[in-house]
């Protein structure tokens, strides 16, 4: 899975991300969330979302892309 990406300084921070997913995912909407959750605190991005429930998106939440 790593093959492409194994001599590049990326994988430095990519494996151990990798190696979360295929040691302890769970298949499911949580699983899902609890990843994102890890990778995001990982490469500090935690402050850059918020997770909501679906009803409170806006309904024309895809013109505003």
């Amino acid at each position: 899975m790593m093959r492409p990406f194994k001599e590049k300084a990326i994988a430095i921070k990519g494996l151990p991300l990798v190696k979360s997913i295929e040691q302890n995912y769970i298949n499911s909407f949580e699983g899902d969330m609890e990843k994102i959750n890890e990778w995001a605190d990982f490469l500090g991005l935690s402050d850059w979302f918020e997770w909501t429930d679906f009803e409170n998106v806006p309904y024309d939440y895809t013109q505003s892309i």
